[in-house]
């Protein structure tokens, strides 16, 4: 099959995978047998690497993008779309992962783990309308069912990004506590564990609580030291590469 024609199939996946295990065996088995010079094809099948990665990403965010837009949608909050509806999807999509040669399979799969995650969280901050209080502890429930089916589909694939599991809970918890006291200790929480997180993504969260302006800051204010003595988080990055819509940082 010819690559072009492959990247529309639905064995791509195996397929790009099969080719770069190929290719690997290739290189190994040319620096074992014959003690052959393989420094050139390594930047080679590094290249390919990169590009099949970028193709794959690139079809998982075709693929996932109908299911992420539906998140706080009415939809959504009235449980028409079934919980497990993402995490089927891109667990699907992505089970061949499991049969890549290591490091190149687990380094794709955390970059899965990853994108959905973030993807999740950009939804979630975007602006919406006022909820009332029983409608954010109905998302609040939702949310944390959905992380967790999301976060187990990929540990059980073999991803070891489990750095990434709280924050759709910290958000969740956020956003489903009646007393607004208990709050500042979630977000505590939250920039502990994801310290790049800035003042904008911290406001947009409280925002969608339904906190005013003056409480919203005041929150903001007394935990923001909070990523100062933070020993970096758990894992990497996260809300560098999470933009924030303009109108949340001006409530």
């Amino acid at each position: 099959m010819a690559w072009s024609t492959a990247q529309d199939s639905p064995i791509f996946v195996p397929y790009l995978v099969a080719y770069i295990n190929n290719f690997h065996d290739l290189v190994s088995g040319l620096e074992t047998a014959f003690k052959v010079n393989t420094e050139e094809l390594q930047k080679i099948l590094a290249a390919l690497t990169r590009n099949f990665t970028n193709i794959f990403l690139t079809k998982l965010r075709t693929k996932t993008q109908p299911l992420l837009k539906k998140i706080l949608t009415k939809n959504w909050i009235l449980a028409v779309e079934r919980p497990d509806s993402l995490a089927s999807a891109v667990s699907q999509f992505s089970a061949h992962l499991q049969h890549m040669r290591e490091p190149l399979g687990q380094e794709l799969l955390h970059e899965v783990h990853k994108y959905v995650v973030k993807e999740y969280v950009t939804q979630i901050i975007k602006p919406r309308w006022k909820m009332n209080r029983e409608t954010r502890q109905q998302v609040s429930r939702k949310m944390s069912l959905e992380a967790a089916i999301i976060h187990s589909s990929l540990i059980d694939q073999g991803s070891h990004a489990d750095w990434l599991l709280p924050v759709i809970d910290h958000i969740a918890s956020i956003i489903g506590e009646k007393k607004k006291d208990k709050i500042k200790a979630y977000v505590k929480e939250l920039c502990l564990d994801y310290p790049d997180i800035r003042k904008e993504h911290v406001l947009a969260i409280l925002a969608l609580r339904g906190l005013g302006r003056a409480r919203r800051a005041a929150i903001f204010q007394q935990v923001h030291h909070t990523q100062e003595s933070s020993d970096g988080g758990k894992g990497g990055t996260l809300f560098t590469e999470i933009d924030v819509p303009v109108i949340c940082s001006c409530f």
